[in-house]
């Protein structure tokens, strides 16, 4: 068995972010290049699944299907990779735990598991910074053909092993351009192997927040969920749209 390919998925059409997520910078050089460097730690071969004419040093750029989410990025990497295992990470995830790969491949050694993703505690399978086999074409094409986009189904089909501690900053985005994004990403940059953020994360958040009166006498309740992060930073004068994400984290 060999565990030595990894993709990274910038297939997105990067609406939200409002461009090419090809252009995000961190620490001054496009987050993407930092990501293959980081991959290239770990694994011999490197692919870049993308709808997008782009060329990197030593990796392979295949394209995937348009308007078919992660799912079709996943499927056309497994079909090129030359691993019975890849190892999946999205453009847009500025943090890397080596010590994670090197957790999930430990199990995957055994073998028997078509997957390992981390699953949160409310059940929710992370479909990045995962591995998935090679048996699990057959599951994702059926799913192509329906239609059936969503990683939540894919993972009700597969036999995976599910990691549960982990560094809940690994599933970081960017989905925003903010000139504050590099800045309050750097926030949670020293990634623990926890599965919550540490609470100096929290206390920064804290002193950065500004109270104003709120009518309600709430505004200042904390809630771990992102519509409580919003009325909280609301409450607070509001935030940056990765700064709210980042607010969220802190509560986990």
């Amino acid at each position: 068995m060999m565990i030595g390919s990894a993709v990274i998925l910038a297939g997105g059409k990067g609406s939200r972010f409002g461009g090419d997520k090809k252009n995000i910078l961190f620490r001054g050089r496009p987050l993407i290049e930092t990501s293959i460097e980081r991959l290239r730690g770990c694994f011999c071969e490197i692919i870049v699944s993308s709808n997008n004419d782009w060329a990197f040093d030593g990796v392979r750029v295949v394209r995937d299907g348009a308007g078919a989410g992660p799912l079709a990025g996943i499927y056309r990497a497994l079909l090129e990779c030359q691993s019975d295992y890849l190892y999946v990470c999205a453009c847009d995830m500025p943090f890397f735990s080596r010590a994670h790969v090197e957790r999930l491949e430990a199990r995957l050694a055994g073998g028997g598991y078509e997957a390992a993703a981390a699953v949160r505690e409310d059940g929710f399978v992370e479909p990045f910074h995962a591995f998935y086999h090679k048996s699990a074409l057959s599951r994702i094409e059926e799913q192509l053909e329906r239609r059936e986009y969503r990683m939540a189904s894919l993972f009700a089909r597969l036999t995976f092993y599910a990691e549960r501690e982990f560094d809940a900053r690994l599933f970081f985005n960017i989905n925003y351009q903010d000139s504050r994004a590099e800045q309050e990403a750097a926030l949670v940059e020293r990634p623990r192997e926890t599965r919550r953020p540490p609470s100096v994360v929290r206390a920064l958040f804290m002193r950065r927040l500004r109270p104003k009166p709120c009518a309600s006498g709430s505004g200042g309740r904390r809630s771990g969920s992102r519509h409580g992060a919003r009325k909280a930073c609301a409450a607070y004068g509001g935030f940056s749209s990765v700064g709210l994400e980042l607010f969220r984290l802190a509560q986990l």
